[in-house]
């Protein structure tokens, strides 16, 4: 197992309703027909903290069981909404047999940082 913890990231930009809306239905696949529910951040209101955590988890989506990936049991990641100048930390911990990485929309982060190799 193991543990990754980002530095502080500031959210870029803010984002209207029709806009996280029309993102949101983009995330939705045939394989996923709702969305995951929003990770809710913890109660600090100085900072916004969030965990994911990456597991192989038992999926079914109706044509028989199989091994997915996941992030925090589901196999679409869980919304993660701040909204700019939000301080934000975000905890990794990989349960996976590889490593693995996180793809940030919106946020200025370097590429070594943002699911880039």
């Amino acid at each position: 197992m193991t543990a990754l913890s980002s530095p502080l990231l500031s959210a870029c930009r803010s984002t209207t309703a029709a806009q996280a809306d029309s993102a949101a239905a983009l995330a939705v696949t045939a394989a996923s027909p709702t969305l995951p529910p929003q990770t809710n951040p913890t109660a600090n209101l100085s900072l916004k903290e969030f965990e994911l955590t990456t597991a192989v988890t038992p999926i079914d989506l109706g044509t028989g069981e199989f091994k997915a990936w996941t992030y925090n049991g589901l196999p679409v990641g869980p919304e993660i909404r701040v909204t700019e100048g939000d301080r934000v930390r975000i905890t990794l911990t990989n349960n996976l047999p590889d490593p693995t990485t996180v793809h940030w929309h919106g946020i200025p982060v370097p590429n070594a940082m943002d699911g880039v190799p």
